[in-house]
């Protein structure tokens, strides 16, 4: 029970002093910081030191109030003297802080990423191009022009493959941390003009299962992502009656869409490798692609706050998922929900 309190006190309180004293102090505190007090009180009154507690109380004045509390309990240790610090502002610089370098990780981490893809991806094109143009060279210094517009078909492949690998590092690198220019997309509209622009193999079909919403959200992200998702599914598809579905279920705060064929499948082992940034399960020369599109996924998806899985079984086919959250909590100053429901 509060026996004093100065005005320090009940300005951090937002409180008259007739309304603070005589009140239980842990009814201040929010639900999740109650035991813990009642822990630190034990503690201050089972020992003769100081001892600190950085709780969150409830504020009228603001929705969170964070507190720094110093006590120590009197000689007779029937009360305590408990000075309070408010540390909210601290707090959220401290946050600001952490989510700084979290994003300072991450940018470094792309770059690395970056520095193999010039020393390695990059190099194997040009490799290629180097030999097959030696080989060229050679024989028709020798005269031996047989084999001319096939060395010249397959440079210009590596060339068009090499152009496209650079295309997508562009791309990608122009995808950022955060995701802007929401507007109001209508989803199911969406996938109708995406398959419109699909070509899909003989006897494929695509499906819509579930009604979806209309959303507040960047639609050239979330076009990315379905485009992306629904091409791959078209792409790598090995049977002649295809069939490849569009779902939607909200669960847990989010929106979780799912991408679903009846395709060749992925084994587990490759299930966390094709998010990788030119990682590709076929033979470039099998299947065209740079393996650069479940990158860009997982990319827009992340920046979002939601994440992106795969579930699959060899010759059965594979699922994607990847959530969107209905609230993202800790937006910048003076951003704007990126995923936000709309009536």
């Amino acid at each position: 029970m509060i026996r004093q309190a100065n005005l320090a006190a009940c300005k951090i309180f937002d409180a008259e002093r007739s309304m603070l004293v005589s009140r239980n102090f842990s009814s201040y505190l929010q639900t999740t910081s109650r035991l813990s007090f009642e822990s630190f009180l034990g503690a201050v009154f089972e020992g003769g030191d100081k001892k600190v507690l950085e709780a969150d109380i409830w504020c009228s004045a603001r929705p969170k109030c964070s507190v720094r509390m110093e006590a120590m309990a009197s000689e007779d240790k029937r009360e305590c003297r408990v000075i309070i610090e408010d540390v909210t502002e601290q707090k959220r610089i401290e946050a600001e802080k952490e989510r700084l370098m979290a994003r300072l990780e991450r940018a470094n981490s792309n770059l690395s990423n970056f520095a193999y893809i010039v020393s390695h991806d990059l190099k194997a094109p040009l490799c290629s191009i180097s030999n097959m143009a030696d080989v060229l060279l050679l024989d028709t210094t020798k005269g031996n022009y047989s084999d001319v517009k096939k060395q010249l078909n397959l440079i210009q492949a590596r060339a068009k493959r090499l152009y496209a690998m650079i295309e997508g590092i562009l791309e990608y690198s122009k995808l950022g941390e955060v995701c802007g220019n929401p507007v109001e997309v209508d989803l199911k509209q969406l996938l109708r003009q995406l398959f419109e622009m699909v070509v899909p193999k003989k006897g494929l079909t695509l499906k819509i299962e579930d009604e979806l919403p209309r959303v507040f959200v960047d639609k050239d992200r979330i076009s990315q992502v379905f485009q992306n998702l629904v091409s791959n599914a078209v792409k790598f598809m090995d049977k002649p009656d295809g069939c490849v579905r569009i779902g939607c279920r909200r669960t847990n705060g989010s929106l979780r869409f799912s991408v679903a064929d009846n395709g060749p499948g992925i084994e587990e082992k490759y299930f966390g490798k094709i998010f990788e940034i030119f990682q590709t399960l076929s033979p470039r020369d099998t299947i065209e692609g740079t393996g650069l599109g479940l990158t860009i996924v997982k990319k827009i998806v992340e920046n979002f706050g939601g994440r992106v899985w795969v579930e699959s079984e060899v010759g059965k086919g594979s699922t994607f998922y990847f959530t969107l959250p209905l609230e993202v909590l800790d937006m910048p100053k003076g951003g704007v929900n990126p995923t936000k429901i709309l009536p």
